[in-house]
């Protein structure tokens, strides 16, 4: 007898559970279509109680044994979440302390929260970013226009700026000016972490008198380069465009590109010179489409961390809907599926002369493409090369050096161009492409490392400076 309620209870208890979880996504995000599976499990779970004993104290015993194993599996994926979390803040809690900084050490949603808490409305940064709105899916290279934008934090604080009329990082009126001296186009670096606008490389060149816009675009690769050149560089008019190439993620982009998901991927058609979104002439009506994309992604997480204080590993729904799980099992896009890693391990593992002549060639098509876009316009075209912080991993003391290979920074990777500059160099040179090699500006300097934020950072100020030192004697000589 206490056996069949037992059975009852669980299969009730199934019930209820994908009920109130089906309720709570109505209430919250009106997408019932996407979530109705759980309304079906919850009926099924109903009908199951029509079962005779024995079928229920089955079903009942299978229900909670995988439960039990879901939820395990479950803590320890977020037990591993949490040590590479403290892995990535350890280099930020040390170069803080140097400062005499007390490190703000939480998450990015976590700070945004806290921000928005306090009535701050700030935003993290969604460059990059591919979404539907419309019935038709989108590449963003840019994040929300004319908003607090949440970059990074390299130092022990986060740093905000104030996004411009298209979602970039110049100053307000950049676009309403109808011709520029110079154009740049590249990833983190051109974008300017983890430094001030007056710092970065931009910021540099304009100290020096130079009209500039700068498309750099954080996480991106050479095709988001060549995308941002083509969608937006007629609009600005630069004298010289500058495609800004870092060694240390920018080379063997080709696997990870070219592979199994390239053919869904919107911006792998920039490789087609007729393609375009005409992104320039639909950024007011793709805002509401990013908007909508940030409250799908972030938004009711945000709203938890500010209403309950809660940190981002606690989102109450991921966590009892065991998102962190369904993300392995491909099944919850805000995490990396195992099939992704799986893939990109077997990307990794071909043979390694195969994949650097794969590379090469591919970023010699989009350099080759971007030139075209440049000469379009009437700009010229300049390749720089900019080097990565593994090259002087010798110079930094012993304590950085150690926290370095503890969290797995002490070699060259393998997606790393560092062992091909030669050969970047000089496709570039046969092709009659301006190269700005800054590397030997870089290695020759005798406190290079303080050409950089931490061991594990984007440049200093000073580096940048120097990034812009040697593209203005480039452009005098």
């Amino acid at each position: 007898m206490l056996r069949d309620k037992v059975d009852i209870f669980f299969l009730s208890l199934g019930a209820a559970f994908f009920l109130v979880y089906v309720a709570y996504v109505v209430f919250y995000d009106f997408f019932i279509i996407v979530y109705s599976s759980p309304l079906f499990l919850s009926i099924g779970f109903l009908w199951c109680l029509r079962f005779s004993k024995q079928a229920k104290a089955n079903l009942a015993l299978v229900i909670s044994s995988v439960f039990v194993v879901s939820a395990a599996f479950e803590g320890v994926l977020r037990y591993l979440d949490a040590l590479e979390v403290e892995q990535l803040t350890a280099t930020v809690k040390l170069t803080a302390e140097r400062l005499g900084k007390t490190p703000d050490l939480r998450s990015k949603l976590e700070a945004v929260a806290g921000m928005r808490k306090e009535g701050r409305d700030v935003f993290p940064y969604l460059g990059d970013t591919e979404f539907f709105w419309g019935g038709k899916k989108y590449a963003v290279i840019s994040t929300l226009p004319q908003t607090d934008t949440l970059l990074c934090n390299e130092v022990g604080d986060y740093l905000i700026y104030r996004s411009d009329e298209l979602g970039f990082r110049n100053p307000a009126g950049t676009w309403s000016r109808k011709s520029n001296d110079v154009l740049l186009v590249g990833d983190s670096f051109t974008h300017g972490l983890c430094v001030d606008d007056k710092d970065s490389i931009a910021g540099s060149l304009r100290e020096k008198g130079m009209s500039v816009v700068n498309l750099g675009v954080t996480g991106a690769g050479p095709i988001t380069y060549l995308a941002a050149l083509r969608e937006y560089g007629r609009y600005v008019n630069p004298k010289d465009t500058f495609f800004i190439f870092f060694e240390g993620n920018d080379f063997l982009r080709a696997p990870e590109d070219r592979g199994p998901t390239a053919s869904a991927s919107v911006i792998q058609r920039y490789l087609d010179p007729d393609f375009s979104q005409g992104l320039y002439q639909r950024a007011d009506s793709l805002v509401e489409g990013m908007e909508e994309y940030y409250e799908v992604a972030f938004g009711d997480q945000v709203r938890q961390m500010q209403e309950l204080g809660l940190s981002e590993g606690l989102d109450l729904r991921d966590v009892l809907t065991f998102g962190r799980l369904r993300g392995m099992l491909g099944l919850n896009p805000r995490y990396e599926s195992i099939f992704q890693q799986i893939s990109k391990k077997r990307e990794i593992e071909v043979n390694l002369d195969e994949l650097d002549e794969r590379a090469l060639d591919y970023l010699i098509d989009i350099v080759e493409l971007s030139k075209e876009e440049s000469e379009k316009i009437g700009s010229k075209f300049h390749f720089v090369y900019i080097p990565g912080i593994i090259r002087y991993m010798r110079h930094f003391d012993d304590e950085q050096r150690e926290l370095a290979e503890r969290i797995g920074l002490g070699e060259v990777p393998v997606f790393s161009a560092q062992r091909y500059k030669t050969e970047i160099i000089n496709a570039m040179l046969e092709r009659g492409i301006s190269v700005v090699d800054v590397e030997p500006s870089f290695t020759s300097d005798p406190s290079v490392e303080d050409l950089f934020l931490s061991i594990r950072s984007h440049y200093s100020p000073r580096g940048y400076r120097r990034v812009a030192e040697m593209i203005t004697r480039h452009l005098t000589r």
